[in-house]
């Protein structure tokens, strides 16, 4: 988050920015927290999930060459290899 950003508005502004997609209403789904290593470096996340809406054939297509985007239906979230695994749970709930 910016500051000043509310938390609705930076997801926002991460859809707009790392993919070029404006959306409109995101819904908050839940919180996860994920520590992992990196090259050796203890990397410790705490990552807040939204779900929203993209605008009829919306391309998700990254701005940024490190950073992968999809979509996916729920029903296909079982093929991905999501980091924490909970984070389908929450994402179905």
């Amino acid at each position: 988050m910016a500051p000043g950003e509310t938390v609705e508005a930076s997801p926002r502004r991460h859809v707009e920015q790392g993919a070029g997609v404006d959306i409109d209403e995101v819904d908050f789904v839940g919180v996860t927290e994920h520590v992992h290593t990196v090259d050796g470096l203890l990397i410790h996340e705490v990552n807040l999930v939204f779900a929203a809406r993209l605008p009829r054939a919306a391309q998700i297509v990254s701005n940024d060459p490190d950073l992968r985007l999809t979509s996916v239906r729920r029903d296909r979230l079982s093929d991905l290899r999501l980091r924490p695994a909970t984070l389908a749970d929450l994402v179905m709930g």
